[in-house]
């Protein structure tokens, strides 16, 4: 894991790796932590946030960031 940032309402962390996957988890009601998504791609992610909407998630590259809608049910 190279970094992890938590969505606005604590309830989601978004971690990422060197290998072009970042994985959110979610927050269950009795305090453990459960994987809900998968973004990958192809090269390593620089870096990584919720919006502060927490309707996105934004990825950064050495040369370009991509933004993602999350279909999530909070």
């Amino acid at each position: 894991m190279s970094q992890n940032s938590f969505s606005a309402d604590g309830r989601y962390v978004l971690t990422t790796c060197k290998d072009g996957t970042a994985k959110i988890h979610g927050m269950e009601l009795d305090g453990s932590w459960v994987e809900k998504a998968i973004i990958c791609h192809d090269d390593p992610i620089v870096s990584a946030t919720f919006s502060t909407n927490g309707l996105y998630v934004v990825t950064s590259f050495s040369k370009h960031v991509i933004v993602s809608k999350l279909l999530m049910h909070h």
